[in-house]
């Protein structure tokens, strides 16, 4: 019998796809092989000390194969990682010259251990058409250390089944390139009726943005636009049109190239009026265009926020029938507090259950405007 020496592979290598018993076009990307000879690594059996599990994976064309006992045509040969890895490809490769034929693999399951069993994550059969190196591809969304190539049969050899290496790769995930959305922001989703309130037309996922077109719409039942201004540094509003009975259109641009938008930021500052009609409403950007340095436009996804409109405000805190300073005071002291402290609950004069700057505002208005 001819002796499995491991030779020297052409460097000239054809490479063969599969998928299951189906060619397929390789257009996912994958890692570099992951295994290495130092790694944990098993056979069902080996010819002799040359030709043990460890040559499968010594990524040398000069050193003997892998080889099965003589007499024994099929068997397993397993490697085990350090750390799990989501093998979702493999290859094998054979030797070019002086093969005995039928010594390849023709049909093999390729599996990973899951701590109880071994479970089959790609099946081959009849493979016969050996150009020395082939991939292998199947879907795999979970990480096991433990993989194994167990074959079943070989291509006619009586005595033994080889291979001379044995590559596993992982797949590598496509970068997420998330659309940018324009959002309004609300620091107050509760206000009361009569009073101005402030939102911000955001805008998100921002990569070198310099321009952005903004179309705002608003419920007319509860609000009135009052102004806008631009919301960072840097950017300036060259179109402010109302095109519309609650419709705004705005066309934004930065200032300088320092001045270019990423990330998150807020793009323009919308004060409105509640009306003294109570209700829930919304402002919500309608739709909108964004373009970077190079002049690429894209169509951001968009979002908006609901406002709820409580009744009209009672400004005399101390019910003394009068807006006075005092009523400011009372509320100062109140400024922050949790609810539960509160000794004059009349200090939340917008009735969103919070004292803050906006009541005293509101308490000074009424002061200056009685």
């Amino acid at each position: 019998m001819k002796r499995p020496y491991k030779l020297l592979a052409s460097l000239s290598i054809a490479t063969l796809l599969f998928s299951g018993s189906n060619f397929v076009l390789a257009a996912d990307e994958y890692t570099e092989d992951l295994t290495n000879p130092n790694g944990n690594i098993k056979a069902s059996s080996a010819w002799s000390s040359s030709f043990t599990a460890q040559k499968a994976f010594d990524n040398r064309s000069d050193t003997y194969t892998w080889a099965t006992k003589e007499g024994v045509p099929t068997g397993w040969l397993e490697y085990e990682f350090d750390v799990p890895k989501k093998i979702s490809k493999y290859t094998l490769r054979t030797r070019t010259q002086l093969v005995v034929p039928g010594e390849t693999p023709k049909t093999w399951d390729f599996e990973a251990f899951d701590g109880q069993k071994w479970i089959v994550l790609d099946h081959q059969e009849n493979i016969t058409n050996w150009k020395n190196r082939n991939e292998f591809v199947f879907d795999n969304d979970k990480a096991y250390s433990k993989y194994r190539i167990n074959i079943s049969a070989n291509n006619g050899a009586r005595n033994y089944v080889t291979i001379e290496e044995v590559e596993m790769m992982e797949k590598i995930a496509p970068p997420v390139t998330t659309a940018p959305t324009l959002d309004i922001q609300a620091p107050q989703t509760t206000v009361a009726g009569g009073t101005e309130f402030t939102t911000y037309a955001i805008v998100k996922n921002a990569k070198d943005l310099y321009a952005e077109d903004v179309k705002v719409k608003y419920d007319t039942n509860l609000f009135e636009f009052v102004k806008a201004e631009p919301a960072s540094t840097g950017l300036h509003i060259y179109h402010e049109k109302q095109e519309a009975p609650g419709e705004l259109r705005f066309i934004v641009a930065s200032n300088g190239e320092q001045y270019g938008v990423n990330g998150e930021a807020q793009l323009l500052k919308l004060t409105f009026k509640a009306k003294n009609v109570p209700g829930k409403g919304k402002i919500d950007i309608s739709a909108g265009l964004v373009a970077d340095s190079k002049g690429t436009e894209v169509e951001p996804t968009v979002d908006g926020e609901e406002i709820t409109v409580t009744g009209g405000f009672d400004a005399d805190v101390n019910g003394d029938g009068k807006y006075s300073l005092g009523d400011v005071a009372i509320a100062g002291f109140h400024h922050s507090k949790d609810k539960a402290q509160w000794t004059n609950p009349k200090a939340d004069v917008d009735k969103n259950d919070k004292v803050e700057d906006n009541d005293l505002v509101l308490i000074v208005q009424k002061i200056l405007n009685p």
